[in-house]
């Protein structure tokens, strides 16, 4: 889950130093967002990184949060698992065509 904060946080901060002011953040983690929005325990690890999210977010008037199923975001999955694998530097993927094409992934059917 700290990594998923991470990327928010990462997300939040490129859309505000660019004064991007109507967003929509998808996460495939029910309990970051649940932490973002209804708070986080101040004993838990991950306690400073969303209040960092949520001083964020007051500088963003217009945003919304939504949960999406890992496999809606097939692309950014695939990608964030094989991002650990990766030496540094630039890297093609063909997984992109799969993602611009449009072609559902239904769950749980292969």
């Amino acid at each position: 889950m700290q990594a998923e904060l991470w990327s928010i946080i990462h997300g939040l901060q490129v859309m505000t130093a660019n004064n991007i002011t109507n967003i929509i953040v998808e996460s495939d983690s029910i309990l970051a967002l649940n932490f973002i929005k209804k708070g986080c325990p101040d004993s838990h690890p991950c306690a400073p990184v969303v209040a960092d999210i949520c001083m964020l977010v007051g500088r963003i008037p217009n945003i919304q949060w939504s949960h999406t199923l890992c496999e809606a975001n097939f692309v950014v999955d695939h990608l964030a698992k094989k991002g650990h694998e990766l030496s540094f530097g630039v890297h093609l993927f063909m997984l992109l065509l799969h993602d611009y094409s449009g072609i559902p992934f239904v769950r749980g059917y292969n």
